[in-house]
């Protein structure tokens, strides 16, 4: 069973267990729509085409709907929250966003999670085991993929900030700040220059597999491309991984993406499931 620890005392335990490594690190990224250069890498998780009947969960404040499961080759991801995002100086609602984790992981953990949350340190936990986890967005009026795109880069780079302060948990190295430049704008890349139609989907799966972090986007079930962030296998603290923190940015404090969907998390989490 995991314990579940704040990510200020995860963080403590990955520097613990790294003394007699090296502190500095250095890695590389590529984006992958067919090629993967040099770097031997698990193939993409992508979402499976959904089954005709599927039981649906409504979001409460905008009436649209989330499946409550979704699957991944012989993976099962279960949906834990999902709140909308709203422009908060105006209050207009901007998408619903679900979050979901792999089935077996998730029983596992539940047991043992003990409020109040760290609902970052969990997530974080969980990627750092190779556990998948996705984004589901669904926009709640008609929109373009610039405007997701650019909301997305946002999110990705006020963690990159905090990740330069002193007191984070993260390690963002020189290396890696070069890294994280190439791959949003490998991520920029994968939006195409069109609208999104409101009720259509637009998925962000991330998995560790070996010394990797793989952001994988689908829109409306048709892949869009892969990122990829290598990661030594043994550092002195966390290293910043661009696809992990897109994801993380869902769940933490910072940036304030949507506090339904994080009070719907921490819920769901120490309850039951959607």
């Amino acid at each position: 069973m995991m314990r579940f620890v704040t990510m200020r005392a995860f963080a403590g335990a990955m520097r613990q267990g790294a003394r007699m490594q090296a502190r500095p690190w250095v890695r590389t990224g590529a984006v992958t729509a067919g090629i993967l250069g040099a770097t031997a890498l698990a193939a993409p998780l992508y979402l499976d085409a959904p089954p005709s009947t599927e039981r649906l969960v409504q979001d409460k404040a905008t009436s649209m709907a989330l499946p409550a499961e979704m699957t991944a080759g012989k993976s099962t991801l279960r949906l834990v929250g999902l709140g909308v995002r709203t422009v908060t100086f105006i209050g207009i609602h901007v998408y619903v966003a679900g979050i979901y984790v792999e089935e077996g992981a998730l029983a596992e953990s539940m047991r043992s999670l003990a409020p109040p949350a760290d609902l970052e340190a969990q997530f974080a936990q969980w990627l750092e085991r190779g556990v998948p986890c996705a984004v589901r967005i669904m926009p709640v009026r008609s929109t373009d993929f610039n405007h997701l795109r650019d909301g997305l880069v946002r999110a990705i780079n006020v963690r990159a900030k905090d990740a330069r302060k002193e007191s984070s948990p993260y390690l963002l190295t020189r290396d890696a700040e070069s890294v994280l430049a190439s791959n949003l704008r490998d991520l920029k890349a994968l939006f195409p220059k069109s609208s999104v139609p409101k009720g259509k989907m637009l998925d962000l799966i991330v998995q560790r597999t070996d010394n990797a972090y793989t952001l994988t986007l689908q829109f409306d079930h048709k892949p869009l491309g892969t990122v990829v962030s290598n990661v030594p296998a043994s550092v002195a603290a966390l290293p910043f991984a661009m696809p992990m923190h897109l994801l993380l940015a869902y769940v933490g404090v910072r940036p304030d993406i949507s506090a339904p969907l994080r009070a719907s998390l921490a819920d769901h989490l120490h309850s039951s499931l959607p």
